[in-house]
């Protein structure tokens, strides 16, 4: 392919990705059924939402994927309402049936309805309650405004120049790993035990001042989120050069961490126009079911990347060998292992 040819895919790749960014992950703690006393009318409201993935936008139809109460359910965001100060989203209760049609009976048999517009509890006091994402992240914000970037047309929101990953791994990286402290329960517990212990009070306000002003305990989360991060983002980088390099290919385009088309879009590598999310591969067997053959693919941290903008998803050994399949009819059974029901392909 030549190179007018490859921009010219990539072009339209990046166009597609700002416009939909592919499904949007939304935690919840409590999903329930209310009823309007003015219209008779059934909703189901989520509590206590978080928007872990994506960013949600009713301009236009997205999957939004909720988890919460051992529970998965799907909507489209045109269908929902949501609240950001509340943190809470809501549905009709037919449109909700339709693609849920067995979350009404979870609704009504895991917990008594209310008679009211559910409001979220003032007096959770966890550290996932109490350390929230966004709030972390509006915190770091904050604390380092010359650090901080906005979305813009090739990276996500985040810190970058100060704790890099560039730092920890010899390279020119400049996205931050404080970027991580929203993702992890140890941090938040560091935090919320250290703020609990300092008396409480405004949690936004105190995350901001302990970010500016107390370096050493700064310096021990950001210790303990590289500690647990290290072995995965070496190994990705590692897995990704052998990749590449076993292509063959000269028209290849990789997309640093916090881009846009990594963090939302899952795509590590577009080589030849082809978009592709890499894993490590530990193992792997063919199965077969009567005439019906499988494939299950061991690796780290798998998760479903239909409905995103990747074409492939290859599995690479440290030795550089590896197995692609394509980004349709499999099957996630937990993050180490993947069924592909689909036979492997050659895209080069």
């Amino acid at each position: 392919m030549g190179l007018f040819k490859l921009l010219r895919t990539l072009k339209t790749v990046l166009t597609e990705a700002s416009l939909l960014s592919g499904p949007i992950n939304v935690s919840f703690r409590r999903a329930k059924p209310w009823k309007s006393q003015k219209t008779g009318k059934w909703y189901v409201f989520f509590n206590n939402v978080e928007i872990e993935d994506g960013e949600l936008d009713k301009s236009f139809p997205q999957n939004v994927f909720l988890q919460g109460q051992g529970q998965e359910f799907e909507l489209l965001s045109t269908d929902l309402k949501y609240d950001k100060s509340k943190r809470q989203i809501s549905v009709p209760m037919d449109i909700f049936a339709e693609t849920n049609p067995k979350g009404e009976k979870f609704l009504f048999t895991a917990q008594p309805t209310i008679e009211v517009e559910p409001q979220v509890p003032s007096n959770i006091q966890s550290p996932d309650d109490v350390m929230k994402s966004h709030i972390i992240r509006m915190a770091l914000s904050k604390a380092y405004p010359n650090n901080w970037k906005e979305k813009d047309e090739t990276f996500s929101p985040g810190l970058r120049g100060i704790h890099t990953i560039g730092e920890k791994m010899g390279n020119d990286e400049t996205w931050s790993v404080m970027n991580y402290f929203d993702t992890k329960k140890e941090i938040k517990k560091m935090l919320y035990d250290k703020f609990m212990s300092e008396g409480g009070g405004d949690v936004t306000k105190w995350l901001t001042d302990t970010f500016k002003k107390d370096d050493e305990f700064v310096q021990k989360l950001v210790d303990r989120q590289w500690s647990s991060i290290k072995n995965g983002l070496e190994r990705e980088d590692k897995m990704l050069k052998k990749f590449i390099e076993k292509s063959g290919s000269n028209n290849i385009m990789t997309f640093p961490a916090g881009s846009i088309m990594d963090r939302y879009n899952g795509i590590d590598v577009v080589i030849d126009g082809k978009s592709f999310q890499v894993k490590p591969l530990t193992g792997g067997k063919r199965n077969m079911d009567g005439n019906r053959k499988s494939y299950s693919i061991y690796t780290y941290g798998m998760r479903d990347y239909k409905g995103k903008p990747v074409d492939y998803l290859a599995y690479v050994k440290e030795n550089g060998e590896y197995a692609i399949f394509s980004n349709s009819n499999y099957n996630v059974v937990s993050p180490s292992e993947v069924t592909h029901f689909g036979p492997p392909q050659k895209p080069f």
